[in-house]
């Protein structure tokens, strides 16, 4: 799937959890195996309570859209 980006143009879509913003620095970054989701730390410890995906584990990730170029730049700047 892809996405227009106002930075980058189209691009390959990927998808963060909302506290990860081009602004976020140092909340942590983990990764699903795909590669094509990330949350912050914050919301692994969401998951990690309820090990499946209901409204509490939705409401804290508030999955947003961005570009694969922006999602690395995300990462780069909220791993631990």
């Amino acid at each position: 799937m892809s996405i227009e980006c106002a930075v980058h143009g189209e691009r390959e879509s990927r998808f963060l959890c909302q506290h990860l913003t081009p602004l976020s620095r140092g909340l942590g970054f983990f990764i699903e195996a795909d590669g094509q989701s990330g949350w912050c730390a914050a919301c692994e410890e969401v998951w990690s309570q309820h090990e499946e995906w209901n409204a509490t584990v939705e409401a804290q990730l508030g999955i947003e859209h961005v570009c694969d170029v922006c999602f690395a730049t995300i990462r780069d700047a909220n791993e631990a």
